[in-house]
């Protein structure tokens, strides 16, 4: 490590038919191919890695959401209770759920009005 040179964290996500198809697959070989993807879309990123962290979201993937997508839903006016999530976004991907956020948070604040 290069002590003048600040230290740099990149994270990858894959699709969720990538995780999907990989589930099951060893996560150090399909961890090595996601690397030289990003490798190939970065030619200059240096390749002199300090430490690898493979994740598999095998259980928060959303395969199939809740109809129409609403971004939450009112359970109980009285107590409140709204359910929100990556099931309720239009799409399970990081802009989707930034959506959803908004969107619970803006129900919320019109039942608490």
């Amino acid at each position: 490590m290069i002590l003048d040179e600040p230290p740099y964290s990149l994270i990858a996500h894959t699709s969720v038919e990538f995780g999907a198809q990989h589930v099951n697959d060893d996560e150090m070989i399909i961890g090595e191919q996601i690397k030289e993807k990003i490798f190939g879309f970065l030619p200059n990123l240096p390749r002199q890695i300090s430490n690898t962290k493979y994740h598999k979201w095998e259980y928060s993937q959303v395969i199939q959401s809740y109809p129409d997508k609403p971004g939450c839903i009112t359970l109980n006016d009285k107590p409140l209770l709204l359910l929100a999530g990556d099931s309720f976004a239009r799409e399970s991907n990081f802009e989707a759920c930034i959506e959803a956020a908004i969107q619970t948070v803006n129900s919320f604040l019109f039942l608490i009005n």
